[in-house]
């Protein structure tokens, strides 16, 4: 696979998924480490994934990479909601449930993650 400017941001956006997904995993996680692992997240994505930056930069952008980014965008800020209702869970099932929608909002993201750095140029 070629090299391309997205990679780099890309790359680190998912080891920043990873990372998080292990610390909402512990037995007993660490909200304030869970949130501090959520901004870096949108760090990154503010950073090296935001439309207007690419803009900016006059990088070309397909329809289907901009699509990418906006699910990226969208699920993100929905995975900002399930963290803080995870964190408001008082009873063993609710967290159960809300850690599940957790997990599969970070794969989701890691999914569309892996496709647009399988359509980048």
């Amino acid at each position: 696979m070629s090299s391309s400017p997205y990679r780099d941001g890309s790359e680190q956006f998912l080891k920043a998924l990873i990372t998080l997904k292990e610390s909402i995993e512990l037995t007993d996680p660490d909200f304030k480490q869970v949130h501090l692992h959520y901004h870096q997240l949108q760090t990154i994505v503010q950073e090296n994934l935001s439309l207007e930056k690419l803009e900016a930069e006059n990088l070309a952008i397909a329809p289907r990479q901009q699509s990418l980014l906006t699910e990226i965008h969208r699920t993100l800020r929905l995975l900002q909601t399930d963290v803080l209702f995870l964190q408001a869970s008082r009873q063993k099932a609710t967290f159960s449930q809300r850690l599940v929608l957790c997990r599969q909002r970070i794969d989701q993201l890691q999914q569309f993650c892996q496709q647009f750095l399988n359509s980048s140029p």
